[in-house]
């Protein structure tokens, strides 16, 4: 029996199928920019965002991540946190444009020493503005936070 192998998209091929080297090719980046597989940011083109564990390093709101889609469209954003040492407050959102600006607050209050695996919201956003998830806490470099943007 002949080895599956698998390649990522920017790979050239995925689902290769086996390894005589039968494989699908990668979709065009303008078939992906289509279908919303592929988002804008930092001066290129990339697959979902994720930004892993990032410690809030002040009390002043902090962008965790923030990409203008390239077509409208619907989007998950999930998000992940945990505090360290003591209990803090914690504000952390999520805002984007669907026509109007919008934003869904997931949780705001004092939280205990702890991991917290917070709902995904599913929304549908325009190229309006960006898709932008913000923390704001009430002691620095005790909280982190995880986070990804999936389009739909």
């Amino acid at each position: 029996m002949a080895q599956t192998t698998t390649q990522r998209w920017d790979e050239g091929a995925i689902n290769t199928g086996t390894a005589s080297g039968v494989g699908i090719p990668a979709p065009s980046i303008e078939t992906q920019e289509a279908l919303g597989l592929l988002v804008s940011g930092g001066g290129g083109t990339f697959t979902p965002t994720s930004v892993k564990n990032q410690v809030i390093s002040t009390t002043s709101p902090t962008q965790i991540l923030s990409v203008t889609p390239l077509a409208a469209g619907n989007y998950l954003v999930s998000a992940y946190f945990r505090v360290t040492t003591a209990a803090t407050t914690v504000l952390l959102e999520v805002s984007w444009n669907d026509g109007e600006s919008q934003t869904y607050v997931w949780v705001n209050q004092s939280e205990t020493v702890g991991t917290y695996v917070l709902l995904p919201v599913f929304l549908y956003a325009t190229t309006l503005g960006a898709i932008t998830v913000t923390a704001t806490v009430g002691t620095a470099n005790q909280v982190f936070v995880s986070s990804t943007l999936l389009p739909l």
